[in-house]
């Protein structure tokens, strides 16, 4: 009995040494972002099944798997799309605040193709984003032009220039901005062909 006790001491004494925290699985889903997805996507997996209750966990694995969605073919796409909506989902049940989470939904809302018809909450997302006080510049640069983006494929032409101009008021030369100057001036190509 003293022996089979202390087996197991020294098991789990094992596991807590090798395991890894959530933030260990989420630095190195970060570190495989850009060389191998899938590899990122394979690692939040594995975190999600260690820790299913962690809205962080959740929020990162239904990133990886959004941005899979955008590097493959259609229809592995349209699978990942779905895992990501449903961690991101799992992830505001736990907390409804949960920044990434709900700005990641966002996006990939914003992102699907406009007859599924999750454009509409993508904003409504990103509107509830944008309120908040504790926004990076990069964060609040992603959210604005993600919201013109949103309000353009919703034909609100002018709550996109209005979002889009949000961006290139930052007067930063980045991609976010070059891309906002560009599209507001689409937009208003748009509205006067309309005129």
């Amino acid at each position: 009995m003293k022996r089979n006790l202390m087996w197991m001491a020294f098991l789990l004494l094992t596991l807590l040494v090798w395991g890894e925290t959530p933030q260990e699985y989420i630095n190195k889903a970060f570190e495989y972002e850009f060389e191998d997805v899938n590899q990122a996507i394979e690692i939040m997996k594995t975190a999600k099944k260690e820790f299913p209750a962690n809205p962080d966990i959740l929020s990162v694995y239904g990133y990886m798997a959004g941005k899979g969605a955008g590097e493959t073919y259609m229809l592995r796409a349209a699978l990942l799309a779905s895992r990501a909506e449903s961690a991101f989902d799992s992830a505001l049940k736990l907390e409804y605040n949960h920044k990434n989470a709900r700005m990641w939904r966002g996006i990939l809302k914003i992102n699907m193709p406009s007859f599924l018809g999750k454009v509409p909450d993508g904003v409504a997302d990103l509107e509830i984003i944008r309120q908040r006080d504790d926004l990076t510049d990069e964060e609040s640069m992603m959210t604005d032009f993600f919201l013109g983006m949103g309000f353009g494929k919703l034909k609100q032409y002018d709550l996109a220039i209005v979002s889009f101009n949000k961006v290139e008021a930052l007067k930063r030369g980045d991609l976010y901005h070059e891309e906002s100057i560009r599209r507001a001036k689409n937009i208003q190509d748009i509205i006067k062909e309309e005129e």
